[in-house]
């Protein structure tokens, strides 16, 4: 049985959202308007991460390019991340899925 769970998909982060209530839990409405969207693929400015080589400090800075590389990949302005977009469809709970996100994240995105 569906959750009588509605949500305006336009104001807000959709990643945020589905990350609070899963995708599987949501009514028939709300997961036909879920597949019809593009995979959110914002520019991150502000994701950044350091690094040191050499004995030198290094800061990375995300581009828009990685969205190129991988297909699944998807990003949140409002939460300043990246997430696999089918693991965000298809997690059935929002427990530790930052942990589960991360953990996916570092595995991919270094091959």
């Amino acid at each position: 049985m569906e959750d009588n769970l509605n949500c305006d998909f336009a104001n807000g982060c959709i990643i945020e959202q589905l990350i609070k209530t899963p995708f599987s839990r949501r009514i028939s409405q709300d997961k036909t308007i879920v597949r019809n969207l593009p995979c959110p693929t914002p520019t991150l400015g502000n994701l950044t991460s350091k690094y040191i080589s050499n004995k030198k400090e290094h800061i990375r800075k995300f581009s828009r390019a990685t969205y190129d590389r991988f297909e699944w990949l998807c990003g949140c302005e409002k939460l300043n991340g990246l997430f696999c977009w089918p693991c965000i469809l298809f997690h059935k709970s929002s427990e530790n899925k930052f942990e589960e996100n991360e953990d996916i994240m570092k595995k991919n995105l270094s091959k």
